[in-house]
C-alpha cells in the first residue's frame, strides 16, 4: 500500500475562517477524510486537482493545529526534474573549452540535417522539424528545441534543453496574440493547438529524450556521448528548495493580520500592512477658467488614477472620493465651505487630500503675478490643512498633467508620499530569516550602471519595505575607472542616510544587487564597504538562463510557485506567475514559467537565504512592477533612477525615501 503524501498545501487564516487548499495522493485525501470531520470539495482555481476545504468558528481553534501537524508529518516535495543532460566521459585537456563547446554544437547541427537549424544571438541553438504539429486556416505551429551546452571546470559538458514551438500566419512568423486573433472564433482548432504545443513533464522528457537519442555518439567528439535520462537537482549538486509548501515565513497585514507568505504570493494587487483608518480622499482641482496661467488638464485622469492606485492600495480601508474645483483669483469661501460640508458628510473619516498647485518651489517664479498665484495657492492648502488637522494634504505640481507619459507615476509617487506620512507602510516580513541582524539592521542596495553613457545609480530599501534613501552619478570618466570606488560611494551615502533620518539605526549589514554587467566590480564594491565598518553581501541577478524545472503531475508541466534549486554559490529561481500569452477565450495557449539566476560575488550570508530575498522583493513588494521573479525592485528602481539622471545630464544628490517620494519615474 502506498505511503499517504501531501505534495502540496497551503494554510491561510483570515478573521472569520481558515482556508486550507492541498494536493495530495489518494492515500493521503483518503486519510485525511478519515481523520478530520471537514467537508472536503475540488478546488476551482490555484492548484490543479487540489481539495479545498476551510475550519469556522470553534473548529478553528480545535482543529488548525492538528490539520497542520497532519501535512508536515505526510509532507512529501513533489518530483522535481531538470532538463538538463550530462556527459558520462570527461573531456581531455587537449583543447580549450570554447573548442569542446564548438565541436559539439557543430555535432548536433549535422545530426539534424534534415531539420531546420536556426542559431540564436544569445548563445542558444533553436533547431525545428520541416513538418508542422499543426495546420489550419494560414495558421501553422512548429515543434523545436532549444539547446545551450556548457563545460564545467573542464569536466563533463552539460546540455540545456528547452522545448520551443514557432507559429506562422499566412507564412510570415507570428506570436501567440495574432494566432489567438485568426483562431479566435475557431473553439476546436484552439484547443487541437494547445494540445500540441502544451505538454506535461513526462512530455517535455519525452521530447527531450527524442533530442538525445537522435544525436547518437556526437561526431566530431569522439567517445563523447550523453546520457538519455534527465538529472535531478540533486545529482547536480543543487538543493531544491519548496518556499511555499515549507516555510513559516509570514507577512503582517492589516490590522495586525498575519497571513503566510505563500498566500501572498498568490494573489494579485498590493496592500499596506499598517493601514490608516477610514479614509476620505479629496481631489482638489484648479479651475483654468479662473487664471490663464492655470493649464487646461485633463482632471478626470487625474480623478481616475487616484480612486485605481487607492483601491488597489488598501483593499480593506473604507474610502470615499470627492473632488472640489478651487479658484486662485476669487474668494475662498465658496470652496472651503464646500470642502468643510464634504468633511462633516463622513465622521471619524482622517483626509488626504491631493491637491493640483502651481510648480513647488515659488521663491524661483519670474513674475510678481506668477508669485502671487503661488502664495495664494499656498494659502489654500494651510486653509484645508486646517480643516483636517489629522489628515495630509500632498501637493502636485499641475504641470505634470500636460506629460501624460508620466502622469501615472506622478500621481502614484504623490499618493505614496501621503500615505507614508499618514502612518501606511508596504507589506513587512514577521519572520524572515536573517540569522543573527535583526530587520531594522539590514539595508538592501540595487545598483544600475552604463558604462558608455557615464551612469551609475543606487537605489537604498530597508527590510520593512521601504525606501531608505537613493543617489546616482552622471558624467566623468572616472566613472569607469574607478568604479568601484565611485559604487561604494553610492551605497556608503544611502546608510549615512538611515543616520540622518533620526528613524533607523545605522545598517550592520548591506545586500548589494548588481546586474551581471557590472559583476566583475562586485568584491572590489564589497571591500570598500567593509572598510566602512559595515558588513557585504554582493549577488549577481540575470533572467532566463539555468535549470529548466519541471514537476510531474502539474498540468502543462510548470512547477509549483516559489521553486529554488541551488547551491551555495548560485540559485534558480522559477516562477510560474508569468505573464502568459492569452486567447480571446481567456485560456492560457502554453505555460511560460521564468527563470531568474542569482549568483554569489562576495559574502557569507547563505545562498538559500540571499535568494528567498530576491524572490521577496520580486514577487511580495508592493511596488513590483509586474510581479514576477525577472527583476527584483532594488534593481527595477536603480534603473529608473539611472535613466532619469541620463535625461536630466545632473547627479543626483543622496536622498531620503520620503523626499518627493520615486518622483523620478
Amino acid at each position: 500500500m502506498a505511503i499517504p503524501a501531501i505534495g502540496v498545501y497551503r494554510m491561510t487564516r483570515y478573521p472569520d475562517h481558515d482556508k486550507i487548499i492541498f494536493q495530495g495522493n489518494g492515500e493521503a485525501e483518503s486519510l485525511f477524510r478519515k481523520t478530520f470531520p471537514l467537508k472536503v470539495t475540488k478546488a476551482k482555481k490555484g492548484f490543479e486537482g487540489g481539495l479545498y476545504t476551510w475550519l469556522r468558528s470553534e473548529a478553528r481553534e480545535g482543529l488548525y493545529g492538528h490539520v497542520q501537524r497532519f501535512f508536515r508529518q505526510h509532507y512529501v516535495p513533489p518530483c522535481i526534474e531538470v532538463g538538463i543532460f550530462v556527459g558520462k566521459k570527461p573531456l581531455s585537456s587537449e583543447w580549450p573549452m570554447q573548442v569542446w563547446i564548438g565541436k559539439l554544437v557543430d555535432g548536433v547541427k549535422r545530426t539534424f540535417d534534415d531539420y531546420v537549424v536556426e542559431d540564436d544571438v544569445d548563445g542558444w541553438t533553436e533547431i525545428y522539424i520541416r513538418k508542422p504539429v499543426f495546420s489550419y486556416e494560414g495558421v501553422t505551429a512548429y515543434r523545436g528545441i532549444r539547446f545551450r551546452i556548457e563545460i564545467r571546470d573542464d569536466q563533463f559538458p552539460l546540455l540545456f534543453c528547452n522545448l520551443k514551438h514557432k507559429f506562422h500566419v499566412d507564412d510570415q512568423p507570428a506570436n501567440t496574440y495574432e494566432v489567438s486573433r485568426r483562431l479566435g472564433s475557431a473553439e476546436s482548432q484552439m484547443r487541437k493547438l494547445r494540445s500540441v504545443t502544451t505538454r506535461d513533464a513526462e512530455g517535455h522528457f519525452a521530447a527531450y529524450r527524442w533530442f538525445i537519442q537522435k544525436i547518437g555518439v556526437l561526431r566530431g567528439c569522439e567517445d563523447m556521448e550523453f546520457g538519455v535520462e534527465p538529472l535531478t537537482v540533486q545529482d547536480l549538486g543543487l538543493e531544491t528548495w519548496f518556499w511555499l509548501h515549507d516555510t513559516d515565513t509570514q507577512i503582517e497585514i492589516a490590522h495586525g493580520l498575519h497571513t503566510n507568505l505563500s498566500q501572498v504570493l498568490l494573489e494579485d494587487g498590493g496592500g499596506f500592512w499598517q493601514q490608516p483608518g477610514d479614509l476620505l480622499i479629496l481631489l482638489l482641482l484648479p479651475d483654468h477658467r479662473s487664471s490663464p496661467m492655470v493649464p487646461e488638464g485633463n482632471w478626470q485622469q487625474v480623478s481616475r488614477l487616484t480612486e485605481d492606485y487607492i483601491n488597489r492600495a488598501l483593499p480593506d480601508v473604507d474610502k470615499s472620493f470627492e473632488a472640489v474645483t478651487y479658484s486662485l483669483e476669487s474668494g475662498r469661501d465658496d470652496y472651503l465651505g464646500e470642502t468643510r460640508t464634504l468633511v462633516g458628510k463622513y465622521p471619524g473619516r482622517r483626509l488626504l487630500t491631493l491637491m493640483l498647485s502651481p510648480e513647488k518651489g515659488t521663491s524661483t517664479l519670474q513674475s510678481e503675478s506668477e508669485l502671487a498665484l503661488g502664495n495664494r495657492s499656498w494659502a489654500v492648502q494651510k486653509a484645508v490643512r486646517d480643516i483636517a488637522r489629522d489628515g495630509f494634504v500632498i501637493t502636485l505640481g499641475w504641470d505634470c498633467v500636460t506629460r501624460p507619459s508620466e502622469l501615472l507615476y506622478l500621481v502614484n509617487s504623490a499618493l505614496t508620499r501621503g500615505l507614508y506620512q499618514m502612518g501606511a507602510r508596504p507589506w513587512r516580513l514577521v519572520s524572515p530569516p536573517i540569522g543573527d541582524y535583526e530587520s531594522s539592521e539590514i539595508l538592501f542596495v540595487g545598483l544600475a550602471h552604463d558604462r558608455d553613457l557615464s551612469q551609475l545609480a543606487g537605489v537604498g530599501f530597508n527590510a520593512d519595505g521601504t525606501i531608505a534613501g537613493y543617489s546616482g552619478l552622471y558624467g566623468g570618466p572616472s566613472l569607469d575607472t574607478d568604479f568601484a570606488s565611485l559604487t561604494g560611494k553610492v551605497v556608503g551615502e544611502i546608510c549615512s542616510l538611515q543616520r540622518g533620518s533620526g528613524v533607523s539605526r545605522d545598517p550592520r549589514r548591506v545586500i548589494v544587487h548588481v546586474p551581471a554587467t557590472i559583476d566583475q566590480y562586485g568584491k572590489q564594491l564589497a571591500s570598500v564597504i567593509a572598510k566602512c565598518g559595515i558588513a557585504c553581501d554582493a549577488i549577481a541577478i540575470s533572467p532566463g538562463s539555468g535549470p529548466h524545472l519541471l514537476q510531474k503531475g502539474n498540468q502543462g508541466g510548470t512547477p509549483s510557485f516559489g521553486i529554488a534549486a541551488g547551491d551555495e554559490h548560485i540559485a534558480y529561481l522559477i516562477n510560474t506567475y508569468a505573464i502568459d500569452e492569452k486567447s480571446n477565450t481567456g485560456e492560457r495557449i502554453f505555460p511560460a514559467p521564468n527563470t531568474i539566476v542569482v549568483r554569489r560575488i562576495a559574502g557569507e550570508m547563505p545562498m538559500r537565504l540571499l535568494a528567498a530575498q530576491v524572490f521577496w522583493l520580486s514577487a511580495v513588494h508592493i511596488n513590483a512592477i509586474h510581479r514576477t521573479v525577472d527583476t527584483p525592485v532594488t534593481l527595477d528602481f536603480a534603473d529608473r533612477l539611472r535613466q532619469h539622471i541620463g535625461k536630466t545630464r545632473r547627479s543626483m544628490p543622496p536622498t531620503l525615501g520620503t523626499d518627493r517620494v520615486l518622483f523620478w519615474l
